[in-house]
């Protein structure tokens, strides 16, 4: 780590260059290149960070190797902190995050977006062979600063193929294509799922299904309790 120049009321300013060896079992190195910015407004406190880094992996976790950056800024001002994440990988950002804490409320807000290929997360899934996959969908959450009450809503579309990986039946489905809306708060073991649409479909639509109205699921017992227990709950069409 080089560089220099941190100090109240001034900015400094860092490389980095790092490599690991044999860090995970089926990886033989990490390296990392990347730049450090820190702002100090008090001897004692940092009101701004930047961090950009460059990483490439290699091993037999990354059969083709790994080239990706991470990028993560953190700035407080006004009785506000802000943070942004973005990891990208080949010029495609994978996962993206932006979030808002406002020192007065003590609530977290924020947007999220993912763009995601099964070779992004084949490295992780233990050499088990996965189906063809390409995943993309944003929204945004909110929560308290405790992250005792989180609400998330948004949209995610995937395509899926060669599913006769997961098991050979499957072979004769072809290609598939899911989306989901989603509105869910989670309190402790208790997803409240205000709304919820999903759908399926190959060469032509399979089925739908939508929440009719607003519900709670218990992921400990797996009970459900409905806002309206007289009304319907589920429209469901198969094709």
């Amino acid at each position: 780590l080089k560089g220099g120049g941190l100090a109240a009321g001034y900015k400094g300013d860092f490389t980095m260059d790092a490599e690991a060896a044999d860090p995970w079992p089926d990886m033989s190195s990490v390296v990392a290149h990347g730049h450090i910015m820190l702002g100090m407004n008090s001897p004692r406190a940092l009101d701004r960070v930047e961090i950009n880094t460059d990483l490439t992996a290699q091993g037999r976790m990354f059969p083709g190797g790994f080239a990706g950056s991470v990028t993560l800024t953190a700035n407080h001002a006004g009785g506000e902190t802000t943070v942004t994440f973005d990891l990208a990988r080949d010029q495609r950002h994978m996962a993206s995050v932006q979030a808002r804490l406002s020192e007065a409320d003590q609530r977290v807000t924020g947007k999220w977006k993912i763009d995601l290929r099964d070779a992004d997360v084949a490295p992780f899934a233990s050499q088990a062979a996965l189906p063809a996959i390409v995943a993309a969908g944003e929204g945004s959450f909110n929560s308290d600063a405790a992250l005792a009450q989180v609400h998330v809503l948004g949209h995610l579309e995937m395509a899926a193929a060669r599913l006769e990986v997961l098991a050979p039946w499957l072979a004769r489905v072809g290609p598939v294509t899911f989306s989901t809306k989603f509105d869910v708060t989670s309190r402790g073991r208790t997803l409240r799922v205000e709304a919820l649409e999903v759908s399926l479909a190959g060469s032509h639509p399979v089925a739908t299904a939508r929440a009719l109205q607003a519900f709670d699921f218990n992921l400990d017992t797996s009970d459900l309790h409905f806002a309206g227990p007289a009304s319907e709950w589920l429209h469901v069409t198969v094709q």
